[in-house]
């Protein structure tokens, strides 16, 4: 409410003030115009300690809480401020409202939902509802809406089934965007109530959807926004017959706070609710958002349409109705193909575009630059980005002298409307829209070894318009991608489009229909891998004619080389060995003008280092040839393996699940006196839990004359198609990613731990065969030890605190269940062995203690002697090796009834 107060001020008063804020979440006032940062010592700054004393007479005056501090504001300052606007007054930044919504980014989905929030703090719980009702109506609106759960750590939020759960996993700021991004809320009174009116609409919407459920509380005058539907019960009640009672619990929490005070406490509780609350159904709630939903004001209404200050497609509008699915892509499609405009003549020249924003691919594309002038070539380049967080004008001015002009793809995006724009997306995109009549397309850690310029005279290219380079697969006929896009089945290499040539006015409508899948790409990037296979479906769909070169990729150490139609070497792509500003780069035997490379790599380094004020401790070699796969502190030897019965292919560790795992099996081979060799994949080493001697003495850096691979590892990584490859990995949900469906296709054979896994893979159409052989923990480590005498009960938990560990770890959980569970005891505590890089959450309670650190399995078995009980609430395990590891020593284990668990122990013991 201070935002608003802050906003009206200067709008009743312009130029007047000069206005900062202190405040417990600054993050609120990023981006905001009315601030301006001051210094508190300053004499020509009053500081004023803002209330809203305006609440106490909430029940009796006419007045809205956004009232408050304006009113407090008006009098200290003898004053007339008054509301410009019936809503907070927080502001997102361009990038923020065009980047990545935080669900895609936390748990990988993308596309339409409300936000729920079932629960609250701990200091109001009459505020609370029951949240049995809350699950009610998820399930009641199951396949019309999507719903994602939020709520802070340590507070009070039941875990709901059915929804995204992204409770304790975004920070302020990526709360804000998920609200932006939303079509709608549920939740008590609360802050997000608050947001719901105070963010930013999205394009097309006017008032944000919001149901809050108030009961008798507080007035609803002073509450409810414009367009939203506040569900109170003043005036039903004895209790709140004349205004709000305005109390703070349902029952005392015994924890000394002044919420326990019995005039703080709700006198009229049916159950586990105040009477307010519980006489508001499911039923209620559910009607309430139906209403928007006939009213079809919930959602954004995109359709495609053809504009003429465009020079393409403008997407503005897209009909729910017909949101995509398998059953409709192909007509809709169809549709799309129908409204594209003819070549607008508004494109002229030739030029070079690439993508590469961030440090990262600003090195990459630092060096493409740089190799493409030394080889001569004069084209005009654009390096296309995502906002200005990516490059910066330090980095722009840079790059004047090589001719190269800098587009921030957020800000075209004004003028030329795309529904998602993001990484891959923006490939399609920075073609079409770049000036360029004829464009080779480069991604940034793409190299060329000889001025491209001749690629645009070929015959081959002049007769299609279009040369496309080949990848190392083949789409299977089986891959649902044909049918999704209508496409006849062609037994034809798939497209690897780190390079793209191509003539926009040869080619056009299938460059639209190429942009028109990647703006679905929450649909379409499920099928298929990225933006490569968009270009192979439009071109065929639409029967476009495109060349190829026949020489296939030539493979270098994390560097795919592509050639032109005489055969000879053009591009060399490091999609997996890219250049690092910051650190050393590996040496790859058989990279072309390594050296020049290198030089421009340091000249960059010299620049960034003298802008930026700092050093880069980056020895003189700068290609580490000593240590290929970068595994400290394992010594790799350099010897080759040859004419081995297969090698084995594993991340080692002595900490992971896969990395202890690797060695057990190298250990066991080795044992029975198998021949084979061990080829290390790269990762961190914690010296604290060193890889066994006996394993890293048979690490080799590259193998020959082997026929076989027993590749242990998350389905990520792609075999190596000269071998014939076992895969032994496992998933923890009921579905593989796309992408890791599509690498397990490529084995031979699949092996997994339990019956679960084997039937969730085979399920989404994996066709190896799939054999299942249970996983153990070492029996000489783990096992049983008496259980200490003690009068504490010690619970222990343990798992990843960032956020990809809570994802489905579910630490947080376990932390609110204890505290739920034991509010006030002091004979209980909880135990929690986390990571070194965690950040720890504020737990404020001292009965809950956590250790960050990687410890050897000997100690981690001493860790778990002194606990009473192992809890996890992991959402699931595709086996449990914590889990496994507590029994061992004769522990007893909560856990989840679900996933891969269920093989390996008796639910009920």
């Amino acid at each position: 409410m201070l935002t608003a107060a802050v906003r009206d001020l200067h709008r009743c008063y312009p130029g007047e003030f000069l206005t900062d804020v202190r405040t417990s979440c600054p993050e609120l006032w990023e981006n905001n115009p009315y601030i301006t940062p001051l210094e508190e010592n300053d004499p020509g700054v009053e500081i004023i300690k803002c209330h809203y004393p305006l609440i106490h007479r909430s029940n009796q005056t006419p007045y809205h809480f956004i009232h408050g501090f304006q009113r407090y504001l008006s009098d200290i300052l003898h004053l007339n401020i008054n509301p410009t606007e019936f809503r907070g007054d927080i502001h997102l930044s361009e990038e923020e409202k065009y980047s990545t919504s935080p669900l895609e980014e936390i748990i990988g989905e993308a596309g339409h939902y409300w936000i729920i929030v079932a629960g609250g703090k701990q200091d109001y719980t009459i505020k609370w509802w029951d949240w049995k009702r809350f699950q009610e109506i998820v399930d009641y609106f199951k396949g019309k809406i999507r719903f994602v759960q939020v709520g802070g750590i340590g507070h009070f939020h039941p875990e709901l089934e059915g929804v995204f759960d992204l409770r304790g996993k975004t920070d302020l700021r990526q709360l804000l965007r998920l609200v932006y991004q939303s079509d709608g809320i549920i939740c008590p009174v609360t802050f997000h109530m608050h947001l719901a009116a105070a963010v930013e609409m999205k394009e097309n919407m006017r008032l944000r959807p919001c149901v809050v459920i108030a009961g008798g509380r507080e007035p609803a005058h002073w509450e409810a926004y414009p367009g939203h539907q506040f569900i109170d019960t003043i005036g039903m009640l004895p209790c709140c017959s004349t205004g709000g009672c305005w109390r703070s619990r349902t029952i005392p929490l015994q924890d000394k706070s002044k919420h326990d005070s019995s005039d703080n406490l709700c006198i009229n509780v049916t159950g586990n609710l105040p009477k307010c609350m519980d006489i508001i159904s499911s039923h209620d709630v559910i009607k309430r958002v139906e209403m928007y939903l006939e009213g079809e004001t919930a959602f954004e209404k995109y359709r495609y349409h053809k504009s003429n200050k465009t020079r393409s497609i403008t997407l503005y509008q897209f009909d729910d109705k017909k949101e995509l699915n398998s059953a409709n892509a192909n007509s809709l499609a169809e549709e799309f193909i129908n409204e594209i405009p003819e070549y607008p003549d508004t494109y002229s020249g030739k030029g070079i575009i690439i993508c590469g924003g961030g440090i990262q691919y600003y090195t990459n594309a630092w060096i493409c630059i740089n190799m493409l002038r030394y080889f001569g070539c004069k084209l005009p380049i654009q390096l296309w980005f995502l906002g200005a967080n990516e490059i910066d004008d330090q980095m722009k001015i840079w790059l004047k002298p090589l001719n190269v002009e800098c587009v921030d793809g957020i800000k075209v995006r004004k003028t030329y409307p795309a529904r998602i724009l993001k990484g891959w997306e923006l490939k399609p995109y920075s073609i079409i829209y770049s000036p360029f009549k004829e464009v080779l397309y480069l991604d940034a850690d793409n190299m060329p070894v000889r001025n491209p310029e001749y690629l645009f005279k070929m015959w081959q290219y002049e007769k299609t318009g279009a040369v496309f380079w080949p990848d190392y697969g083949r789409l299977d006929v089986n891959r649902t991608i044909w049918e999704l896009c209508g496409v006849k089945y062609r037994d034809e290499r798939e497209f690897e489009t780190g390079q793209i040539l191509v003539n926009k006015s040869k080619c056009w409508k299938a460059l639209c229909l190429t942009m028109w899948y990647n703006e679905n790409s929450d649909f379409f990037y499920r099928h298929i891998h990225g933006d490569k296979e968009t270009f192979h479906m439009a071109f065929r769909k639409l029967d476009q004619p495109y060349a190829m070169p026949d020489a296939p990729i030539l493979q270098l150490r994390g560097t795919m080389c592509q050639h032109d139609f005489d055969g000879r070497r053009i591009f060399q792509h490091r999609n997996q060995a890219k250049w690092k500003l910051t650190e050393k780069n590996i040496h790859i035997e058989g990279f072309l003008f390594e050296n020049k490379c290198i030089q421009a790599l340091e000249e960059l380094r010299i620049k960034w280092a003298e802008s930026r004020h700092t050093v880069l401790n980056i020895s003189n070699d700068h290609c580490d040839k000593d240590n290929k796969e970068n595994i400290a502190p394992i010594d790799v030897n350099k010897h080759i393996i040859t004419n081995k019965q297969f090698i084995i292919r594993a991340r080692f560790d002595g900490y992971t699940g896969y990395g202890l795992h690797a060695q057990y099996v190298v250990k066991g081979l080795k044992q029975f006196g198998h021949d084979f060799g061990v080829l290390p994949i790269p990762g961190n080493q914690i010296k604290e839990v060193p890889v066994s001697k006996c394993v890293t003495d048979l690490f080799a850096n590259e193998s020959k004359n082997c026929r076989w691979e027993l590749m242990i590892y998350p389905p990520m990584i792609k075999p190596n198609m000269r071998l014939s490859t076992i895969y032994f990995t496992m998933w923890e949900t009921t579905r593989l990613p796309e992408r890791s469906l599509e690498m397990l296709q490529k084995a031979n054979a699949i092996i997994v731990p339990c019956q679960w896994n084997a039937t969730s893979f085979a399920a989404q159409g994996l066709s190896r065969p799939i054999f299942i052989c249970p996983l153990g923990i070492d029996s000489s480590i783990f096992k049983f030890r008496e259980m200490k005498e003690t009068d504490l009960c010690v619970f222990g938990a343990a798992g990843n605190l960032s956020i990809s560990g809570r994802t489905r770890k579910g630490i947080e959980t376990v932390i609110s269940a204890f505290k739920t569970a034991f509010p006030s005891e002091r004979d209980v505590i909880l135990k929690i062995k986390a990571m070194p890089e965690d950040k720890i959450p504020n737990i404020h309670d001292n009965r809950i203690t956590i250790m960050k650190q990687c410890i050897t399995q000997e100690n981690l078995a001493e860790w778990y002697e002194d606990i009473t009980c192992y809890v996890s609430a992991s959402k699931s395990e595709a086996w449990g090796l914590m889990q496994q590891q507590a029994m061992a020593i004769g522990r007893p284990v909560i856990a989840c009834s679900f996933g891969g668990l269920r093989n390996g122990v008796e639910i009920n013991q």
